[in-house]
Parts: C-alpha cells; structure tokens; sequence
C-alpha cells in the first residue's frame, strides 16, 4: 500500500492550505486585515489576526472548500475575491438540518439555486453514503 501524504499550510481562522496528492485545496478562505468589521443588524464581528500567507502567496488551488459562505469569519472579502482563481469551488448545504435554530429547509436552499439559475449545480449527499463528484458537475 502506498502512503499518501498530506502537507497542511495553516493560514489563519477557519484558513488552511491542504496539499494531498498533487491536489491544492483551500478551506474557507479569509484574508482580509486585522482590525476589519463586517457589520450585521445584530452585532459586529472584528477581525483580531491577518493572514500568516497573503492571497498572492498561495499559489495555484484546484479546490476551496467552502463551509458555508454567509458568515464573513468563514468567507471574508478578500477571500471571495479568490474563489476566482480555484478550478472548483465546492460548498454547500450540510449544514441545514438537524438542529433546531435552522431557519432554511433543502426546499428553500434549492428555491434560491434554481432563483439563481444553478440548480444543476446543487448535489445533495446522503448521510452515510459516499457522494461522486465528476468533471460533469463542475
């Protein structure tokens, strides 16, 4: 059996590089200052620590994985502005079930897809079951 190897570039917050078999994969990119604000007609999240690698300094990415893309903490600015150069961006409805404070239900999520014109583009795993992910969803 051969070792696969797997290099991880911790970036900062929710940040990380992966490398795993010639793959580039980036999760929820923020690379925004210290010291940014995003406001919500709730409260105001402040960014206490910069990225230790700036977005020019990571390279080529074939993926970001996205955990969710409507919290600044997990998707800032600057981190959307990169999800441009990744071959794929993959992000997407796990977390919508299964506790009670959700607000959107899989009929809403896929309402607002097909609003936006990707419903071909929405896969929904099954819990337990492996998912295939080819080149036709892109």
């Amino acid at each position: 059996m051969t070792e696969l190897s797997l290099r991880i570039t911790y970036i900062g917050g929710p940040t990380a590089l992966l490398e795993v078999g010639g793959l580039r994969l980036l999760t929820d990119p923020t690379f925004d200052p210290a010291g940014s604000e995003y406001r919500t007609p709730v409260y105001t999240l402040r960014k206490t620590q910069g990225p230790a690698v700036e977005p020019d300094g990571i390279g080529p990415l074939d993926v970001v994985l996205l955990s969710h893309e409507h919290h600044f903490d997990n998707l800032d600015q600057a981190g959307r502005a990169l999800l441009g150069r990744a071959g794929r961006v993959l992000t997407v409805p796990l977390h919508y079930e299964g506790w009670e404070h959700f607000s959107e239900s899989r009929t809403d999520i896929a309402s607002a897809f097909a609003a936006a014109g990707m419903a071909e583009r929405l896969r929904w795993p099954q819990a337990g079951q492996p998912t295939e992910l080819g080149d036709s969803h892109a």
